[in-house]
């Protein structure tokens, strides 16, 4: 037709551009999907690196419950590292589910969305699998491999850089990617310095 309409009285310009919109909302779509599955993986990191440091220089050995169940496992690990990658699935995972879940549910009434919660959620239940892939690579197939060769899950060389003395670094244990930037920016020396200046003192793994 004379005025670019088709037999329908439809402008075929606008047909194009609803349909451009359409792939657009699909590609933004993807890209927050992708960029929340992100988050909520390097926000599972960054749990496990709290843990971790509270648990190698904060919590103490003689703590009721915490001291035997999770502190004295730690310290034993950084004196036998392959230690706890021969206990029972269910003894090295069981503590790290429970809070886990809890957080998780916590988390979800909050109202993250969902992408995001489900990856911090998933990361932080495989995180100790994940360690324990990093001490016993030989474990591990080629998917795994490549995850940790990617960084998606931590590589057993990125992982030994804690197990240096004065194993004061690397305390992420899901990715190679948050270790880098914390410690560049020295933020567990500056957790403990904070500890000092409120008078609690860290024990610094002696206790």
């Amino acid at each position: 037709m004379a005025d670019g309409r088709n037999e329908f009285g439809k402008s075929p310009n606008l047909r194009v551009t609803r349909e451009t919109f359409a792939a657009s909302k699909k590609v933004m779509s993807l890209f927050t999907f992708i960029g929340q599955a992100l988050m909520g993986w390097l926000l599972a990191d960054l749990f496990s690196g709290w843990v971790h440091w509270l648990e190698d220089r904060v919590l103490r050995i003689d703590m009721p419950i915490l001291g035997p169940a999770i502190v004295l496992p730690n310290r034993v690990h950084h004196t036998q590292p392959l230690k706890f990658t021969y206990s029972p699935f269910l003894r090295r995972n069981m503590w790290l589910w429970i809070a886990v879940t809890m957080i998780s549910v916590a988390m979800w009434f909050i109202g993250l969305p969902f992408t995001l919660w489900a990856a911090m959620t998933i990361g932080g239940l495989v995180v100790n699998e994940v360690h324990r892939f990093a001490h016993r690579p030989g474990l591990t197939g080629p998917l795994l491999k490549t995850l940790q060769k990617i960084g998606v899950f931590q590589s057993p060389r990125h992982h030994a850089g804690h197990h240096r003395m004065p194993t004061d670094t690397r305390y992420c244990t899901l990715t190679d990617w948050l270790n880098p930037i914390l410690d560049r920016l020295n933020v567990w020396n500056g957790l403990e310095r904070i500890l000092s200046w409120i008078h609690l003192e860290p024990n610094r793994g002696t206790a």
